[in-house]
């Protein structure tokens, strides 16, 4: 499997959705015969294809290699046995899946949303449950954001339980920059 050229696909433009119509073994062919004709039989308007054949003149497959390797970027298809099993039951999982770190190491998660302004009260109950979820075998995942997701990673981390933030900007984009 070919995950670097799919990551460039991506890159590109082509979405979730259309990466799932390409073999990952197939992927390198696909980016390399990649024009704006085919792009339009594949249903893009032709000012997205164009924008899309612009962006790989300009956008080399090293680049994004040394992207990825520069920020410790993994990739992972979802046929991949390492994908996160819950997350590939769902109607709209991503074709592939960036991450840094380690993958979940079980089915053992709790998600954590709150608000970005969270009461004391919302707080110090995080800090009292979160610990015995730990200590069950529970990670925890939430979003990288103020509030309460950086109380249910910081409480996780303490109690030395696994966390996965989502970043709804993208891997590459932290935020806020205080989160790093």
């Amino acid at each position: 499997m070919n995950l670097l050229y799919l990551a460039v696909l991506h890159s590109l433009g082509l979405t979730q959705k259309k990466l799932r119509d390409i073999l990952p073994d197939n992927a390198e062919e696909y980016y390399r015969t990649i024009d704006i004709s085919r792009l339009i039989e594949s249903g893009f308007m032709t000012d997205s294809a164009t924008k899309i054949i612009d962006k790989k003149t300009s956008k080399s497959v090293e680049h994004v290699e040394r992207l990825l390797a520069e920020l410790s970027i993994h990739v992972v298809h979802i046929d991949d046995v390492d994908y996160p099993s819950l997350l590939k039951v769902l109607p709209d999982a991503p074709t592939i899946l960036y991450y840094r770190g380690q993958l979940p190491p079980n089915d053992a998660l709790i998600s954590i949303v709150g608000s970005r302004k969270h009461s004391q009260y919302a707080a110090s109950s995080l800090e009292k449950i979160i610990p015995e979820l730990v200590r069950s075998g529970y990670g925890i995942v939430s979003g990288g954001a103020y509030g309460i997701d950086s109380v249910a990673h910081e409480t996780t981390l303490k109690n030395g339980g696994y966390t996965a933030a989502v970043f709804g900007a993208g891997i590459d984009v932290i935020y806020p920059p205080s989160n790093q």
